[in-house]
């Protein structure tokens, strides 16, 4: 467990996310937002927020969902409709997995959102922006596959 925003000083802050999570390598983000819905993101790659531009990556490794925990047959995943994503805009210290899942610089703040854009689903049914209500991003290691003799 790299942060959970409720036991980190600033935790829901953009700024906060980058300094426990940039370079840390592949990453599972999962989100509890104010509506009760679980949302989340995995980057295989590393965040860095120091980039000037938009980072472009191509990549058909990461992927975004929704968890219902009610019903899990309507549990969704987005997988990258095109191999270039957009993870993190320099402008403002937020994170991004394209426009597909956008937290802003304050995550508490009602001004995040998911719309569709470079993945092939929609992780929510509604536009509407929303607040996190609090969030978990793991540091995935990847095994080595041992070969079996």
């Amino acid at each position: 467990l790299l942060i959970r925003g409720s036991e980190t000083k600033d935790g829901f802050k953009a700024q906060k996310f980058h300094e426990k999570c940039d370079g840390k390598g592949p990453t599972l983000l999962l989100l509890k937002i104010h509506t009760g819905e679980i949302l989340g993101g995995y980057n295989h790659q590393s965040w860095n927020q120091k980039k000037i531009n938009i980072i472009n990556l191509k990549t058909n490794k990461s992927f975004i969902f929704r968890l219902n925990e009610n019903n899990p047959e309507n549990s969704l995943i987005g997988k990258p409709a095109r191999t270039i994503l957009l993870f993190n805009l320099a402008k403002e210290p937020g994170l991004l997995f394209g426009q597909d899942l956008c937290l802003k610089k304050d995550f508490k703040d009602e001004n995040n959102y998911c719309k569709k854009s470079v993945y092939n689903s929609k992780i929510r049914d509604t536009s509407e922006k929303f607040s996190v209500e609090d969030y978990e991003v793991f540091q995935i290691f990847e095994r080595e596959e041992q070969a079996i003799n």
